[in-house]
């Protein structure tokens, strides 16, 4: 079943790489492409459902970040009124590396009322270990690079009140 609409992974797999990192996990996901079971497809990499057991991450055939170190600080998150998002902080390896969850997340996934920067932290901190929960699987996906976090990010039917 081809999950990426009109582009097929073979598709894919001929563009032109960007680096060898890219071309690695084509390789990878040549092998590993039909079974996945149950993730989601954006663009040509099929991303783990971040609902724990509803894929194998144990796969040594498909390259994760299980390995790096990836710490969140308990210190207070900032909001930033250019994108309607409230910024934490993660360690990856040492290294200070950028997260965020836009505030439809946040009103949709985590009780927030529309009713500004208040609520929206209130809910962020209600939230906070499920999002940085969220937020770990995306940045062992993405190597360790700055994570925004949407409400497609998070399953639905999983309200936090």
């Amino acid at each position: 079943m081809n999950l990426v609409g009109k582009t097929s992974f073979a598709d894919c797999v001929r563009r032109p790489m960007q680096n060898a990192q890219l071309a690695a996990w084509h390789a990878a996901l040549r092998v590993t492409w039909n079974a996945l079971p149950a993730c989601v497809v954006i663009g040509c990499y099929r991303l783990f459902s971040v609902v724990i057991g509803r894929c194998d991450f144990s796969s040594a055939e498909f390259p994760t970040g299980l390995d790096m170190d990836i710490r969140f600080p308990s210190e207070a998150p900032s909001w930033h009124d250019s994108n309607l998002t409230v910024v934490f902080p993660a360690l990856v390896d040492g290294a200070r590396v950028p997260c965020a969850i836009s505030v439809e997340a946040l009103e949709d996934h985590f009780g927030a009322q529309p009713e500004g920067r208040e609520a929206w932290m209130q809910a962020f901190d209600a939230g906070r270990r499920r999002i940085e929960a969220v937020a770990r699987a995306h940045l062992e996906l993405s190597n360790g690079t700055p994570v925004l976090l949407k409400s497609g990010h998070f399953p639905p039917g999983h309200l936090l009140s």
